[in-house]
């Protein structure tokens, strides 16, 4: 799957992925264009885009990948300060106007919105979710219209990943997205390079660990060890099996104890977005209620930064690295996992010493180099 979309990355980007339905030429003689979304609307936007207002981090993050960041002038409220963490994401920190933009609401999917904050901002483009729990794809598509009619410019909607728990529709829907936003603001190539570079670090690493057993892993919320994360697309790409997947209760699914002991997982992972609100190791390794997990009897209990706020792929990297570092350290012994880390970010954000920050507020630890 994954070498059948490394060569399509090679196709013109015009004949694939952009979206773009039709051009033309307003009365006053702008250019303009028609796209399709990632709701399935079309919309008209003006073939320069100089000035973006978003409320998806989703969105915020890809204009940062992508080299535009001149171009925000609305940013997601709750990157910073948020109800989960007192403490900035990753990419508010690589974008150096943070305190001098307008926050205009938003950051989680189907959080409060500031039409009026909008609007003041003057925008071209404003950028809404196409993904939320509690939203269906039509609803949503609904919601983008109104607001399109309420603010008088256009609203594009997209996401990097889906409510799907299946690898190969979860990478095309990264691969939209990417195609998608980077044809709206003329950075197409990088897009292409960016998708590029995504490829070939999956896989390098599935290359190395080829034909070795899958260990049994069981993912936990950040919440408590007993919420279940049924699918994330590293572990897909690793080809491990989430016994969390069986539950068959969705995203965030109630478990009891004994269902864990019964799934017997040989490596738990925590998943820890920031350093608040999140399960500490110490209280799965000394209850007694656990001793019979494997995973928690032999103290194989690892963190992984995961979704927060959508799903950043460059983080994404990062936890597939220190996955299969933790869970194949033979195959992975020779890799600088923390030095690859930080020249994935240093890629996509163009900023030194993201790592650093990423691995103390996930709790990220690479196992010792030979």
């Amino acid at each position: 799957m994954l070498l059948c979309l490394a060569l399509l990355l090679l196709l013109p980007v015009a004949a694939w992925g952009s979206g773009e339905t039709g051009k033309r030429t307003d009365d006053d003689g702008s250019a303009s264009h028609t796209v399709r979304d990632m709701l399935g609307r079309q919309v008209t936007v003006p073939q320069e885009i100089r000035r973006i207002a978003t409320v998806n981090v989703d969105a915020f993050r890809m204009l940062l990948h992508l080299q535009v960041q001149d171009r925000i002038v609305g940013i997601p409220s709750d990157m910073f300060g948020s109800r989960i963490s007192r403490n900035p994401t990753l990419e508010a920190l690589a974008f150096d106007r943070l305190e001098d933009t307008p926050r205009v609401g938003g950051g989680q999917p189907g959080s409060e919105i500031h039409l009026e904050k909008v609007l003041a901002t003057d925008p071209d483009l404003f950028i809404l979710w196409s993904f939320s729990h509690r939203g269906d794809p039509s609803a949503l598509a609904q919601q983008a219209d109104r607001i399109q009619e309420k603010l008088g410019l256009p609203v594009i909607a997209l996401n990097t990943l889906g409510a799907d728990p299946d690898a190969g529709k979860a990478q095309a829907t990264l691969t939209r997205a990417y195609r998608l936003l980077g044809r709206l603001v003329q950075r197409e190539e990088r897009a292409q390079r960016i998708l590029a570079r995504y490829e070939a670090t999956v896989e390098r690493v599935q290359e190395r660990i080829r034909d070795l057993p899958a260990p049994r892993i069981y993912l936990a919320h950040r919440k408590n060890i007993l919420q279940t994360v049924p699918f994330y697309l590293p572990v897909a790409h690793l080809g491990l099996e989430n016994v969390a997947a069986q539950g068959g209760g969705g995203y965030h699914a109630e478990i009891s104890v004994e269902q864990l002991i019964y799934w017997a997982p040989e490596h738990i992972f925590l998943h820890t977005p920031s350093r608040v609100g999140r399960v500490e190791r110490d209280a799965l390794t000394q209850d007694p209620t656990l001793r019979h997990v494997p995973a928690v009897a032999e103290g194989r209990i690892h963190r992984f930064k995961g979704t927060y706020m959508g799903w950043d792929p460059a983080t994404g990297l990062v936890d597939l690295l220190h996955m299969a570092g933790a869970l194949f350290p033979e195959a992975m012994a020779d890799m600088d996992i923390p030095g690859e880390s930080e020249a994935i970010l240093r890629y996509f954000y163009g900023e030194k010493g993201l790592y650093g920050y990423l691995a103390r507020q996930s709790g990220l630890k690479a196992p010792p180099r030979p």
